[in-house]
């Protein structure tokens, strides 16, 4: 990213109704996946691992869009060795979908019970920066919350966002992540394309500065941190390892494109379609996990005349202060 310090991802999280990160690519499933198939059964499985982590009660009305978030977050943050979450912590989400669909929610609500009887649950989750809110509350952090909305480029807009936050040293690390959500009434709003329900989260840092731990919470829990989810396994380390170095690039573009090179070679990443708002993310967890020592992501949105290009490179394992 053109005139800013290099950052590091030192922790990875993903949730997704397929499975986990190495279900993601074509040498799993077929390239192309149809969101029909995130039933509801499968979403719920997909998170079932949050009653491990938090509190039944403190669950029972999240929607699912944050409940993947969540869930995403929190392996993210078992991953770096920042369970549990710094105070401090920075929150940074890009979404396509937003709070659409609990937007529609409650108007459907109005239009069959009035206004006097509209549900409140819903009028409470119908506003942007719902899920990075609700994450911010349920993992205690005071650090910036904010959501970035712009279309396929909504993650690589958090990117940004996330990066200029380190820059200014707002905290030594930062959260951030893209989760989405499908609903047949999203027809109108996305012609011809269909969003994955999941979430992938990322924990950043500037690259070599190990000078700043994060501010831990005042916690007696034990040293080994709860299972995140079937499927994946996330150790407690002692301090925040670097994973890979990620690097952002703008360029203008009137193409449709989603690409992902691993080490060279195309990687196809299961998506809901050509052009997925997740593209970029699932990748970046993809490569992670796939133990790529080399990946190009490229995604564009012709409507806007832009494309952005996510670089990772495979980094020596070095330890950083939690």
């Amino acid at each position: 990213m053109s005139g800013y310090p290099a950052v590091v991802v030192t922790g990875c999280g993903l949730v997704h109704p397929l499975g986990d990160a190495h279900s993601l690519t074509a040498r799993s499933l077929p390239a192309h996946w149809s969101t029909s198939q995130a039933s509801a059964e499968a979403l719920h499985a997909a998170v079932s691992g949050l009653s491990d982590l938090f509190p039944r009660q403190s669950l029972r009305r999240l929607p699912v869009y944050v409940r993947l978030a969540l869930l995403a977050a929190a392996r993210a943050l078992q991953d770096g060795g920042l369970w549990p979450c710094p105070t401090d912590l920075p929150l940074v989400i890009g979404s396509a979908s937003v709070c659409q669909k609990t937007s529609f929610d409650f108007m459907d609500s109005i239009l069959a019970f009035g206004p006097g009887l509209a549900s409140p649950l819903a009028f409470s989750h119908a506003v942007n920066n719902m899920a990075a809110g609700l994450l911010s509350l349920m993992l205690h952090t005071t650090g910036a919350c904010t959501t970035i909305t712009n279309s396929l480029l909504s993650f690589a807009g958090a990117l940004e966002t996330a990066t200029v936050l380190l820059t200014a040293h707002r905290a030594p690390a930062v959260l951030v992540g893209a989760v989405d959500e499908w609903d047949a009434r999203f027809a109108g709003i996305f012609p011809g394309r269909e969003l994955v329900p999941a979430a992938a989260f990322f924990c950043l840092r500037l690259a070599d500065d190990q000078s700043t731990p994060c501010t831990r919470p005042d916690t007696d829990k034990a040293e080994t941190q709860p299972d995140a989810g079937a499927g994946a396994e996330h150790t407690l380390k002692a301090g925040s390892h670097e994973l890979y170095s990620l690097e952002l690039a703008w360029e203008d573009s009137q193409r449709e494109e989603a690409v992902c090179l691993a080490d060279g070679a195309p990687l196809a990443i299961c998506t809901a379609g050509p052009l997925d708002s997740l593209f970029q993310p699932l990748a970046c967890a993809a490569c992670c996990a796939e133990d790529v020592h080399e990946a190009h992501i490229r995604q564009s949105a012709p409507e806007y005349g832009m494309a952005a290009t996510i670089r990772l490179h495979r980094r020596p394992d070095r330890e950083y202060p939690c």
